[in-house]
Protein backbone atom coordinates (compact mmCIF):
# COMPACT_ATOMS: atom_id res chain seq x y z
CA UNK A 1 0.00 0.00 0.00
CA UNK A 2 1.40 3.34 -1.07
CA UNK A 3 0.83 6.65 0.15
CA UNK A 4 2.21 10.58 -0.26
CA UNK A 5 2.21 12.84 2.66
CA UNK A 6 3.81 16.43 3.52
CA UNK A 7 6.74 15.88 5.97
CA UNK A 8 9.54 18.40 7.27
CA UNK A 9 12.56 17.20 7.49
CA UNK A 10 13.87 18.35 10.87
CA UNK A 11 17.46 17.73 10.49
CA UNK A 12 18.20 17.80 6.59
CA UNK A 13 21.80 19.15 5.94
CA UNK A 14 22.48 15.66 4.67
CA UNK A 15 19.89 13.21 3.66
CA UNK A 16 21.76 10.64 2.66
CA UNK A 17 19.93 8.48 0.39
CA UNK A 18 16.95 9.51 -2.21
CA UNK A 19 15.56 5.83 -0.75
CA UNK A 20 15.99 3.60 2.18
CA UNK A 21 14.28 0.18 2.00
CA UNK A 22 13.99 -1.76 5.48
CA UNK A 23 13.15 -4.79 7.41
CA UNK A 24 11.64 -4.56 10.91
CA UNK A 25 11.38 -8.41 12.34
CA UNK A 26 10.25 -9.94 15.60
CA UNK A 27 11.82 -10.00 18.17
CA UNK A 28 12.63 -12.92 19.75
CA UNK A 29 11.02 -11.98 23.48
CA UNK A 30 8.34 -14.13 24.45
CA UNK A 31 6.92 -11.52 27.02
CA UNK A 32 6.29 -8.78 24.32
CA UNK A 33 3.88 -8.24 21.23
CA UNK A 34 5.60 -8.61 18.32
CA UNK A 35 4.94 -7.21 14.50
CA UNK A 36 6.84 -7.92 11.51
CA UNK A 37 6.68 -5.76 8.21
CA UNK A 38 8.83 -4.54 5.42
CA UNK A 39 9.09 -1.22 3.55
CA UNK A 40 10.71 1.89 1.71
CA UNK A 41 10.70 5.41 1.94
CA UNK A 42 10.79 7.69 -0.73
CA UNK A 43 12.41 11.05 -0.17
CA UNK A 44 11.85 13.85 -2.90
CA UNK A 45 12.06 17.95 -2.36
CA UNK A 46 8.35 18.59 -1.36
CA UNK A 47 7.09 15.10 0.39
CA UNK A 48 8.05 11.27 1.58
CA UNK A 49 6.66 8.31 0.57
CA UNK A 50 5.90 5.71 2.70
CA UNK A 51 5.19 2.26 1.02
CA UNK A 52 4.92 -1.20 3.53
CA UNK A 53 4.31 -4.57 2.71
CA UNK A 54 1.56 -6.22 5.03
CA UNK A 55 2.20 -5.59 8.45
CA UNK A 56 2.56 -8.97 10.56
CA UNK A 57 1.13 -8.87 14.76
CA UNK A 58 1.27 -11.65 17.10
CA UNK A 59 -0.09 -11.21 20.67
CA UNK A 60 2.41 -12.00 23.41
CA UNK A 61 1.32 -15.81 24.39
CA UNK A 62 0.04 -17.18 21.32
CA UNK A 63 2.65 -17.78 19.18
CA UNK A 64 0.42 -19.77 16.76
CA UNK A 65 -1.58 -17.64 15.61
CA UNK A 66 -1.24 -13.78 13.75
CA UNK A 67 -2.86 -11.13 12.17
CA UNK A 68 -2.26 -9.40 9.06
CA UNK A 69 -3.19 -5.62 8.86
CA UNK A 70 -3.38 -4.71 5.15
CA UNK A 71 -4.29 -0.90 3.99
CA UNK A 72 -1.97 1.06 6.25
CA UNK A 73 -1.98 4.69 5.80
CA UNK A 74 -1.91 8.05 7.49
CA UNK A 75 0.11 11.20 7.94
CA UNK A 76 4.05 10.35 7.99
CA UNK A 77 6.57 12.73 9.46
CA UNK A 78 10.30 12.14 9.37
CA UNK A 79 13.24 13.41 11.43
CA UNK A 80 16.61 12.70 11.18
CA UNK A 81 19.25 12.89 13.97
CA UNK A 82 23.17 13.34 13.57
CA UNK A 83 25.24 10.98 14.30
CA UNK A 84 26.35 12.64 18.35
CA UNK A 85 22.77 11.89 19.21
CA UNK A 86 22.54 8.62 19.19
CA UNK A 87 26.27 7.20 18.05
CA UNK A 88 24.83 6.40 14.18
CA UNK A 89 22.56 8.82 11.84
CA UNK A 90 19.16 7.63 12.99
CA UNK A 91 15.97 8.23 10.51
CA UNK A 92 12.86 8.41 12.66
CA UNK A 93 9.29 7.63 10.73
CA UNK A 94 6.32 8.27 12.65
CA UNK A 95 2.70 7.39 11.29
CA UNK A 96 -0.63 8.64 12.86
CA UNK A 97 -4.20 7.55 11.56
CA UNK A 98 -6.33 9.60 13.24
CA UNK A 99 -9.27 7.99 11.61
CA UNK A 100 -10.72 5.03 12.63
CA UNK A 101 -8.55 2.19 11.28
CA UNK A 102 -6.87 -1.21 12.46
CA UNK A 103 -3.30 0.41 13.07
CA UNK A 104 -3.53 3.93 14.96
CA UNK A 105 0.19 4.54 14.89
CA UNK A 106 3.59 3.02 13.76
CA UNK A 107 7.34 4.09 14.60
CA UNK A 108 9.95 3.20 12.52
CA UNK A 109 13.07 3.72 13.56
CA UNK A 110 16.00 3.16 11.44
CA UNK A 111 19.91 3.35 12.36
CA UNK A 112 19.19 3.16 16.21
CA UNK A 113 21.04 -0.84 17.16
CA UNK A 114 18.64 -1.98 19.85
CA UNK A 115 16.44 -5.11 20.11
CA UNK A 116 13.13 -3.65 20.04
CA UNK A 117 13.65 0.14 18.47
CA UNK A 118 10.36 0.32 16.64
CA UNK A 119 6.60 0.00 17.39
CA UNK A 120 3.16 -0.46 16.29
CA UNK A 121 -0.12 0.30 18.33
CA UNK A 122 -2.71 -1.02 17.15
CA UNK A 123 -6.92 1.12 17.84
CA UNK A 124 -7.80 -1.74 20.78
CA UNK A 125 -4.62 0.20 22.23
CA UNK A 126 -2.05 -2.88 22.26
CA UNK A 127 1.50 -2.04 21.18
CA UNK A 128 3.54 -4.67 19.21
CA UNK A 129 7.31 -4.19 19.47
CA UNK A 130 9.88 -4.82 15.88
CA UNK A 131 13.52 -4.40 15.26
CA UNK A 132 14.04 -2.40 12.07
CA UNK A 133 16.42 -2.39 9.71
CA UNK A 134 17.69 -0.79 6.95
CA UNK A 135 18.45 -3.14 3.92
Amino acid sequence: MKFLALASLLFSTQVFASSINFECSMPQALEANRAAFNGSIYFSEQAVELSLSNVEIIKKGTETSSEIIDGVSGEVSVKIYPESTFGSVVTSVTLENKQSAEITKMKINLGLDTPLNSYVITSDGYKYRAHCLIK
